[in-house]
C-alpha cells in the first residue's frame, strides 16, 4: 500500500475506511476474480471494475509508480466503489494488492486514470 503520494492511505479520513471501503472491498473479497470480471460490464451491465494499461495513466500516477518503486508492472486493477471512487491496486495470481484509494476518479486533474468522456 502506498501510504502517502495524492492518493495515499494515510489521507483516507477513518471513518471513510470503516463505512464506505471495508464493506465493498468485503464484497470483493467474497467474488472470484471471474466474477469480477464478468460484473465489469460498464454502467448497463456491470461494475465497471477493470484493468488499467500503465501508459494510460495521468503522468502524475506514472511519476508516483516511478517514486514507490513500483513502475515495473505494465497495468493496474481498478476497483469501482461508486461512481466517482475506485481502488487500485496490482493483481498477484488471486490477490489483489492494494496500491492507491482515489475519491477523485471523474476529476482529470487530480484522478490516477483520466475519464474519456464520450
Amino acid at each position: 500500500m502506498d501510504l502517502d503520494g495524492p492518493w495515499g492511505w494515510r489521507t483516507t479520513a477513518a471513518r471513510v475506511w470503516w463505512t464506505e471501503i471495508l464493506p465493498k472491498l468485503r464484497d470483493f473479497e467474497s467474488m472470484t476474480w471471474a466474477e469480477i470480471m464478468r460484473a465489469a460490464g460498464g454502467r448497463a451491465r456491470g461494475n465497471n471494475s477493470h484493468f488499467v494499461e500503465v501508459r494510460n495513466l495521468t503522468g502524475l500516477a506514472k511519476a508516483r509508480l516511478a517514486e514507490i518503486r513500483q513502475d515495473d508492472v505494465s497495468e493496474l486493477f481498478s476497483l469501482r466503489l461508486s461512481a466517482t471512487v475506485r481502488i487500485y491496486g496490482i493483481r498477484d495470481r488471486r490477490a489483489l494488492k492494494l496500491l492507491w484509494y482515489d475519491p477523485y476518479h471523474g476529476s482529470n486533474a487530480r484522478a490516477v486514470h483520466p475519464v474519456r468522456r464520450r
